[in-house]
């Protein structure tokens, strides 16, 4: 009998691991980014596959979907210098574990680079939990982690399957290209997911501030949207000395809500901060009543 698949994305750095690691339990297994261009399936030739690509066309993506239920997947080694263990890394390890532990009924696909085909998986029974982060907060984490992403390249990508997008104002003043990436991305990846989920597709929005706020609601919505009670947790209060700089790596245990909401105000400079809202603030507006947990 096939495994239950349940898909966890959004962009990158939108807590789709903290929300992934809530719906493991005692009969699911953690399957982890697959489609990350550097360690995932070989098949991967993109950072973001869009819809066609990579062989992810209708019957493409039936294949691959089936692969991912049962671990038939093929990953690869990461680049020379990489931090990540070359036979050991989190995305291989998941993959094995996937392919040899049968017990699991489900499968939990946690992966942000698989965004773009979220909205091609409910159609195939896979469930869709979409993380959103506030933007601030995403460029300021690219920032920490001197991430960036050629989203001129990605733009003519997104064209090629009919998603016309506009050029986006050069930043002014004081813009890494880290921050303004981020700002970039931010806006491509939200402009279509709701372009998607006004096509009525049903993707479930998780903020991940709700789920420091109010984790019993965000508990709640995700059984709804999976059919899985999660893990409980409970909401980061302590205070902490935002004024530290946190590592240079991407997933931090025990940060308190307000490190993880406002430390962008010490990450991103103000004609950053001024950068981001323009291209992200209608957007998020948009998102916002889709958060709301009342």
């Amino acid at each position: 009998m096939a495994r239950n698949l349940i898909l966890v994305t959004g962009m990158p750095r939108s807590g789709t691991t903290v929300i992934g690691e809530r719906l493991l339990g005692a009969r699911s297994i953690e399957l982890y980014e697959p489609m990350n261009l550097q360690v995932g399936d070989l098949s991967i030739k993109h950072q973001f596959t869009l819809p066609g690509e990579d062989g992810l066309d209708d019957a493409g993506l039936d294949r691959f979907v089936k692969r991912l239920r049962n671990g038939v997947l093929f990953g690869k080694y990461p680049p020379k210098h990489s931090p990540r263990h070359p036979l050991f890394n989190r995305t291989r390890r998941t993959m094995l574990r996937t392919l040899l532990d049968r017990r699991a009924e489900t499968v939990i696909w946690k992966d942000p680079f698989a965004v773009f085909i979220a909205p091609k998986l409910p159609e195939r029974g896979v469930p869709v939990v979409v993380t959103v982060r506030d933007p601030l907060a995403s460029a300021a984490s690219f920032q920490r982690m001197n991430w960036s992403f050629d989203t001129d390249a990605f733009q003519k990508r997104l064209r090629q399957i009919g998603f016309e997008t506009e050029p986006f104002p050069s930043p002014k003043g004081d813009v890494r290209e880290e921050s303004a990436s981020a700002a970039r991305l931010w806006a491509l990846t939200h402009r279509y997911l709701l372009d998607q989920i006004d096509r009525q597709i049903p993707l479930a929005l998780i903020g991940i501030e709700g789920n420091l706020s109010a984790p019993e609601k965000v508990a709640q919505r995700l059984k709804e949207a999976t059919g899985i009670t999660p893990q409980l947790t409970e909401a980061a209060t302590q205070s902490t000395d935002t004024s530290e700089p946190l590592p240079e790596q991407a997933h931090i245990k025990n940060r308190s809500a307000e490190s993880v909401t406002k430390y962008w105000k010490k990450i991103l400079t103000e004609d950053e901060a001024s950068y981001v809202r323009e291209l992200t603030d209608d957007l998020y507006a948009r998102i916002q009543p889709r958060l709301a947990l009342d």
